[in-house]
């Protein structure tokens, strides 16, 4: 789960890098000179250089909850498409890949996924219930 903003010194080019899946969001919005990000809309329309205002593809995603890979309900604001790279510099905007799903084909019997899928579930759910910060406990006793 990750978004990167990375300032490449020697290049001049500024890296927004988007985790496999998408879980974390990453927003940009091309200036004249540049690009404003940040994880959220808000954040880019904070600033005066963005315009606040929806068009009818925006309404058209409000209003109907059709999914639009990159696009956001905002004129001229995207979103770094899941496991790809938006690559800024003097010479424009170029959004690459660097991962996607592969299809590796099924040879499992139905018990033998069952059991693989629930492993994997179970893993999933004990790596997210893992806290950055300690945990505190209410104990309860009688009276």
């Amino acid at each position: 789960m990750f978004a990167y903003a990375l300032w490449d010194t020697a290049k001049r080019e500024l890296l927004l890098i988007r985790d496999r899946l998408g879980i974390k969001p990453l927003y940009y919005y091309p200036t004249e000179h540049g690009v404003l990000f940040g994880s959220e809309p808000k954040a880019i329309l904070a600033n005066s250089l963005a315009e606040p205002a929806m068009d009818a593809d925006g309404l058209r995603r409000t209003l109907c909850s059709i999914p639009d890979p990159g696009s956001t309900v905002f004129r001229g604001m995207r979103e770094v498409r899941p496991g790809h790279i938006l690559r800024v510099t003097r010479d424009g905007i170029k959004q690459m890949s660097y991962w996607h799903l592969t299809d590796s084909g099924h040879t499992d019997d139905v018990p033998t996924t069952v059991r693989r899928v629930r492993e994997l579930l179970d893993d999933t759910i004990q790596r997210q219930l893992i806290a950055d910060v300690p945990l505190s406990r209410t104990v309860v006793g009688r009276a």
